[in-house]
């Protein structure tokens, strides 16, 4: 795996951000000067970045850098101090957790989330909670199926069994079946095998050209890039570099950073 090797900071203590690209006109989600605090803890540091709807957008960063409480500050998790979320232009800070997903906002976290003692439909079943188009819900479970072909072989059994690239399918294939607009990802590819993470970034990469946007938070530098029409860097609670996916990947301090050794 290609992962995160030394704070970046220490390569580039002065970093000047592009946060804007010019291209964009069309966001599905703008966070500008985003705070949170885990009690008196100050975990994101006035953060701001852009997701453009169609695209697919990477956070990189270290262990505690800032990524996963920046998605779950988003999908009100937990609750900013100060900044703005716009989803859809609307404002979501005080939009109740529990009805994210019917609008088209879903996570998969860090960790799956899923529900062991339920089998992988069941589990399955759970993205289609606030659906209530019966005849699409059904040819959608087949289009997951088709994506994960390995599911179909294990519906019945008890998701706590499976291995975690199997369980990792199973909490991809639940978003999946909730048809969001835009799907946030932390960290897909944690503890899995190589070949299990090619293929879930072959998946992310078929969702996205169906027309899903993507949030992905990620350690896999190199292959999230590669992915990726934009990316950001965290550090410490705050965005340190922002660019287009391509300039970050050839860039010498995410190179030295992020993809050596």
């Amino acid at each position: 795996m290609q992962s995160i090797k030394k704070p970046l900071s220490s390569a580039a203590p002065d970093i000047e951000l592009n946060l804007v690209d010019s291209e964009v006109t069309n966001n599905v989600l703008e966070v500008r000067n985003l705070e949170s605090f885990y009690g008196p803890v100050m975990a994101l540091r006035g953060v701001s970045l852009e997701v453009p709807k169609g695209k697919v957008v990477t956070i990189l960063g270290a262990n505690g850098a800032g990524k996963t409480t920046t998605l779950r500050t988003i999908t009100g998790l937990v609750k900013p101090k100060s900044g703005t979320l716009l989803y859809q232009d609307q404002d979501i800070r005080k939009t109740e957790v529990h009805k994210f997903v019917s609008q088209g906002l879903v996570m998969v976290p860090e960790g799956r989330g899923i529900f062991p003692k339920l089998t992988v439909l069941e589990n399955l079943d759970m993205g289609a909670f606030y659906r209530n188009d019966k005849a699409q819900i059904q040819a959608d479970i087949e289009y997951v199926m088709t994506l994960f072909p390995r599911l179909k072989e294990r519906a019945k059994q008890l998701a706590g069994t499976l291995s975690g690239g199997e369980q990792q399918m199973v909490a991809m294939g639940r978003a999946i079946w909730s048809k969001p607009k835009l799907l946030l990802l932390d960290e897909p590819s944690m503890g899995l095998a190589p070949i299990i993470v090619q293929q879930i970034f072959d998946i992310i990469q078929t969702v996205h050209k169906e027309g899903v946007t993507v949030l992905l938070v990620e350690q896999n530098a190199k292959l999230a890039l590669q992915i990726s029409d934009r990316g950001y860097v965290m550090e410490s609670g705050k965005i340190t570099m922002a660019d287009k996916a391509d300039v970050l990947l050839n860039d010498p301090r995410i190179l030295s950073a992020y993809l050596v050794g």
